[in-house]
């Protein structure tokens, strides 16, 4: 169970307490000075990517993260029973948001509306996880436009030494 880096309410420090059988939280290694995750934590999460069941978060790139390993997504349009969010912080907000909003609306992900949809969108996601698997590789291959294929960094470094040509020769031409 990968809990908000940042932080962890008191009902999921709580449940990481009851040490379930076949429940893992992982240590926090994030350095709180910095703002930013631990170099270690890198080599953590992206195994718990790679070997998450499913991830439900409320909108976020990790909902890319996921897809990228084609793994069921929930995405939460609803505020937790109880809670009394403004709407300013309310879930909702998320799924609405102009860059995510393609997102959630794709198929690629299970929005989840109600603690209704979240117990269906879980009992699909855990029983069903290649049903929309399709919906989301081909989600994935159109957003990325086919880039995904680990070359990411030669094409950054050519065209990094590109930029860096172009400005030599642009003053060497101005001189």
């Amino acid at each position: 169970m990968r809990t908000y880096i940042k932080g962890i309410s008191p009902e999921m420090g709580a449940l990481s307490e009851r040490n379930l059988p076949d429940v893992v939280f992982p240590p926090m290694l994030w350095d709180p000075e910095w703002l930013m995750p631990h170099e270690d934590d890198l080599t953590l999460y992206t195994n718990l990517l790679r070997h998450a069941s499913l991830g439900i978060n409320a909108a976020s790139t990790v909902s890319l993260e996921l897809l990228m390993h084609d793994k069921p997504v929930i995405n939460l349009d609803f505020d937790p029973p109880g809670s009394n969010l403004p709407s300013a912080l309310g879930y909702h907000r998320h799924i609405i948001f102009d860059h995510y909003h393609p997102v959630a609306e794709s198929g690629a992900v299970m929005v989840a509306r109600s603690p209704d949809d979240m117990r269906a969108t879980l009992q699909r996601g855990l029983s069903m996880p290649e049903a929309d698997s399709s919906v989301r590789r081909q989600f994935i291959q159109d957003l990325f436009d086919q880039r995904l294929d680990g070359c990411a960094g030669q094409r950054v470094a050519e065209g990094l030494l590109d930029l860096a040509t172009r400005a030599s020769t642009h003053k060497a031409e101005s001189v």
